[in-house]
């Protein structure tokens, strides 16, 4: 990279000037990196999650449909969550992956990961689902309070989930008491 100033800034100067662009450059660096990170851990946890869930049976076509993951609106973990999803098996079912670009069609999801983009209509969202049995996760302040069922936060630097009970149980998903004891329980402002 180069770096061009005025040649009236004395040396101690530009050498410090210099130190700055570094340090702002690495710590982009460091925060892209640890915005990865967090993705990959969130990521990992989805299908961990979806163990503490129980689904209807009529959230199923058929008895090995898999289970499958919509991503509504930015999507932070990218094509390896695909892959490293090929081989997991949850209650019996494979599970997969579907980037979506509107609002999924009753059936056609079980989870659905709101991505931060799409956030602030999660009022929307949980009143377009109505009690489909779609489990809502998300990563973003108040998330879970509107009406999403699972969000991620972090409290002292490690990740937490914040649950939303009462929307969870209106959709006819049961989450395990197990789940429940290792997350914050928080009741919604709106009905879903």
């Amino acid at each position: 990279m180069a770096l061009f100033l005025p040649t009236h800034i004395s040396r101690a100067r530009r050498a410090l000037l210099f130190a700055i662009v570094l340090c702002c450059a690495w710590s982009g660096v460091a925060a892209d990196a640890s915005r990865e990170i967090e993705a990959q851990v969130k990521a990992a946890f989805l299908p961990k999650l979806a163990n503490f869930v129980t689904w209807p049976a009529s959230a199923f076509a058929e008895t090995n449909s898999p289970l499958v993951i919509g991503i509504l609106g930015e999507d932070p973990f990218g094509p390896q969550f695909d892959e490293d999803l090929k081989s997991v098996v949850i209650h019996g079912r494979p599970m997969v992956v579907k980037r979506l670009g509107a609002m999924p069609k009753p059936g056609a999801v079980h989870l659905l990961f709101v991505g931060q983009s799409a956030t602030a209509r999660i009022g929307d969202i949980r009143k377009t689902l109505g009690k489909e049995p779609i489990l809502t996760l998300g990563d973003a302040s108040g998330f879970a309070e509107a009406g999403g069922m699972i969000n991620f936060t972090k409290v002292e630097g490690k990740l937490r989930f914040e649950i939303n009970i009462t929307a969870a149980q209106a959709s006819g998903l049961q989450i395990s008491s197990r789940l429940l004891q290792v997350s914050t329980v928080v009741r919604g402002k709106d009905k879903p």
